[in-house]
Parts: C-alpha cells; sequence; structure tokens
C-alpha cells in the first residue's frame, strides 16, 4: 500500500510540473493524474462484498459534491480514472447519478459514463 501512494504521490507531482491545464485548481489537476485502471488492476484486491470499480469513459467527467447538474463541481475526472461505487443511486436531471469515491474524496458522477 505504502508503494501504491508513493507512486501516487510521484505521477501527480511530475503530472503538475508538466501540466499546461488553465482554469482548474490544483486539487482538480492532481485528480486528473490518478492511476487508470489498467494500470492497478493487478495490484488491487476488492473484498468480496465491495462494490466493483468502475472506470470512467468521458474524455472528461465532473465529479460533483451533489447528485445534479448544477451540483458543485469536486474534480474533473479523465477517461480511464478507476473510481469505486459506493452502491448509492439517484435518478436526478433526467439522469442516473452514482456516488462514488476516488483517492480519497466521495462524489457524484452522471453513471452514463462509467464502464467496467
Amino acid at each position: 500500500m505504502k508503494k501504491i501512494l508513493t507512486a501516487l504521490i510521484v505521477l501527480a507531482l511530475a503530472s503538475l510540473a508538466c501540466s499546461i491545464t488553465t482554469g482548474l485548481s490544483a486539487n482538480q489537476q492532481a485528480l486528473m493524474t490518478l492511476p487508470t485502471a489498467s494500470s492497478t488492476a493487478s495490484s488491487t484486491a476488492l473484498s468480496p462484498t465491495a462494490p466493483a470499480a468502475r472506470i470512467v469513459c468521458a474524455e472528461h467527467l465532473n465529479l460533483r459534491a451533489e447528485a445534479g447538474v448544477n451540483a458543485a463541481i469536486v474534480a474533473v475526472l479523465t477517461a480511464d480514472t478507476a473510481v469505486t461505487p459506493t452502491g448509492e443511486t439517484i435518478e436526478r436531471d433526467g439522469s442516473a447519478w452514482a456516488k462514488v469515491t476516488v483517492v480519497g474524496l466521495a462524489g457524484w458522477l452522471n453513471a452514463q459514463y462509467l464502464c467496467q
């Protein structure tokens, strides 16, 4: 676990140093460097009762504080970012929303942009 956290920190710092992204907070830029599902699949073991990990299918997807298109944006996730659903879902604004966690943050994503 310590090696994974160290690798995440190194990846986040390297990406921030090279980032040309403007208009995003440092927290949002750091989240855009999260490991992808393919880079973590072999090193992450899930318990039998844990929700299945999902990945972001959209180029950029807003992680929101609440379910809905008008809720505050917590972070912007990029394609192939691995997230863990909490199992909580809600229908709002004509879409299904799923509550997820990603690197210690919790928020809501439009469920149609999550893939297996």
